[in-house]
């Protein structure tokens, strides 16, 4: 813990970019070190963009399939936050209070729900995630953070307050106490490309609800691919 508060308090503030899939790829490459039959979980907490990566967005969620590594994440609501500050502490700065001076989506008025966090809330993204690692793109929209938390059968949280981050910290720490490593062989392995993952569990008289990642790309491994991944994220097949 000591170790942790102090590298938080030593963090500098850099640039105007959001690097997410180039800091996902450098803690890949640390996971990747673990002994094993450890449990290899990435906790991100970052605002809901992607901005000045090296790394695509498909490329990183590819390498943390097959490493087996979930990818949590605690969304970051920041205008949502400034917004507070600014009701709390009255106008400040070149902007009167109500403007909004981020640009929201096209055809949307500028109001404060209008700038915060849009894109896949309400879309089924099991089609784009597969698109993602199957040509590994960068995301040309949405939300990243939601990408590669259920791209990896985990979950995306929202933080507008210490409390609410508190909150799903907590929660994520309670989820990976109580969940179920299952592994199987495929009987299609001559069969290259996106494999779909589907799992039910039948409790009579109940309604069980079951998350994995959807899937995983299943490729010959050439020489090409394997140092690829080896060069980014320390892969050994």
């Amino acid at each position: 813990r000591s170790k942790i508060e102090s590298a938080m308090k030593n963090l500098k503030a850099g640039a105007d970019v959001a690097r997410l899939s180039d800091a996902l790829s450098r803690a890949l490459s640390l996971l990747q070190r673990r002994g094993e039959g450890r449990r290899k979980v990435a906790l991100v907490l970052s605002e809901a963009r992607d901005s000045g990566s090296s790394n695509t967005a498909g490329f990183v969620l590819r390498g943390a399939q097959q490493m087996g590594i979930s990818v949590y994440t605690v969304t970051l609501d920041a205008m949502r936050g400034m917004l507070k500050r600014a009701e709390s502490q009255g106008p400040a700065g070149a902007y009167p209070a109500g403007v909004i001076w981020r640009p929201g989506p096209a055809n949307a008025p500028p109001t404060p729900d209008a700038t915060i966090p849009i894109g896949t809330a309400n879309i089924n993204m099991l089609p784009l995630i597969e698109e993602l690692v199957t040509y590994t793109k960068n995301l040309l929209g949405g939300n990243p953070m939601k990408f590669y938390a259920q791209g990896s059968g985990a979950d995306d949280f929202s933080s507008n307050s210490l409390e609410s981050l508190e909150k799903a910290i907590t929660r994520i720490g309670q989820e990976l106490r109580n969940q179920y490593i299952l592994t199987y062989r495929p009987n299609n392995l001559d069969k290259l490309g996106f494999h779909h993952l589907i799992v039910t569990a039948v409790r009579p008289g109940e309604k069980l609800t079951v998350r994995t990642r959807p899937g995983y790309m299943f490729t010959r491994r050439s020489e090409e691919h394997t140092s690829e991944l080896q060069s980014r994220f320390g892969i050994s097949y």
